[in-house]
């Protein structure tokens, strides 16, 4: 997933002239085949329950929006960088998923750079990503795990593990998510129908009680904190990034 910057240069009777467009490339989390095959939409205008595409495309684009609000997350791939403090031992938890880990950089300073042949590395160690992709972690290959400082001396590092407290660490590479988990491709489905139904239409306008003279209902408050859809909001909690700050 990026932004392009075009730039386009032509001449006009003469006259050079020159026009910038920007353009997003993005990772639909639901495909427009995937939404008319699991409510069955027509293909055919002609057909009685026929969705435009366009349509179909606007409704994926406010579910995913929907998502990634609810989860603070995306699902997609950039390339690019985070920063995380030490905190004195030898893993590195990370704010989001990692796929690679092509550099990393100590206080400003390059000290692996795994995009070189051979690699580069003042680290002391080779690090790698844990399974759940959001941890980093020194290995040592004769121990089959985690190093540890026990039998190491080191006096710069006082005892502490290698990534070192209060030091600043940036790791570049890929981030995110190699393909769209299919819980997260479901939701999309779910929500894109939503809102081609029109059935979040009075939550759109913050409407609470509606009554249509024989027929009256109330939505719960959990129709406006969490997507709309009480389904989607439990499939969606396990993928949720909760940031807690412990004082």
């Amino acid at each position: 997933n990026r932004v392009l910057q075009v730039t386009w240069s032509y001449s006009v009777n003469g006259e050079s002239t020159y026009q910038e467009d920007f353009y997003e490339v993005y990772t639909p989390y639901a495909s427009v085949s995937d939404i008319i095959e699991y409510y069955n939409f027509g293909t055919r205008p002609s057909d009685i329950n026929y969705k435009d595409p366009q349509e179909i495309m606007a409704a994926e684009f406010i579910a995913r929006m929907q998502i990634e609000n609810f989860t603070t997350q995306t699902f997609g791939r950039t390339y690019g960088d985070q920063e995380i403090w030490g905190n004195g031992s030898d893993a590195l938890e990370l704010t989001e998923r990692m796929l690679t880990i092509d550099q990393l950089y100590e206080n400003g300073q390059l000290v692996i750079d795994n995009t070189q042949n051979p690699v580069y590395n003042t680290f002391g160690w080779p690090v790698e990503l844990t399974t759940t992709y959001k941890a980093i972690r020194i290995v040592n290959a004769d121990y089959e795990g985690i190093i540890s400082y026990d039998n190491v001396v080191d006096p710069t590092i006082d005892m502490y593990g290698r990534f070192r407290p209060s030091y600043r660490y940036a790791v570049v590479g890929q981030k995110g998510w190699v393909y769209v988990p299919q819980d997260i491709r479901r939701c999309t489905v779910m929500l894109a129908g939503d809102y081609l139904s029109q059935d979040g239409m009075w939550r759109q306008k913050y409407l609470k009680n509606v009554n249509l003279s024989e027929i009256s209902f109330q939505l719960s408050a959990g129709a406006f904190n969490g997507t709309g859809n009480a389904i989607v909001d439990q499939i969606l909690d396990e993928y949720r990034n909760v940031g807690i700050v412990i004082i």
